[in-house]
């Protein structure tokens, strides 16, 4: 029995379903139209050939709620748009003499590939 399993994400606009490990793609407005064409998508991809037995839709709900509710409005941390809390810098980069645009920097070890200014 071949399974065919789509991932399905509510969006503004309703519904999108991509399959898991083809290039599947399908919209609706809603769920029962979705259905249609998910299956008229599968018949596209496979044309003649043998397609799925089954169509496995598995519906994805992102849900975002606060860690901890009734934060202090003093306190060093505050949620972000997403309701997400993140800890607030307590000193700016400026403050703490950073350059901010400078972006950091690794030393790489030189060895016998690296370019001959970078060899000891």
């Amino acid at each position: 029995m071949l399974e065919l399993i789509f991932v399905v994400e509510q969006v503004d606009q309703g519904y999108v379903a991509r399959a898991v490990g083809a290039s599947i793609f399908a919209e609706a407005d809603d769920v029962s139209a979705l259905y249609a064409r998910v299956r008229d998508a599968v018949r596209c991809h496979f044309g003649p050939r043998r397609g799925p037995d089954v169509i496995r839709l598995h519906f994805v709900r992102d849900e975002v709620i606060a860690a901890a509710p009734g934060r202090a409005p003093d306190s060093p941390e505050t949620p972000d748009a997403h309701g997400r809390w993140a800890l607030r810098p307590v000193v700016s980069a400026a403050e703490a003499g950073v350059d901010a645009r400078r972006r950091p920097t690794t030393r790489r070890r030189a060895g016998p590939g690296a370019p001959r200014d970078q060899r000891r």
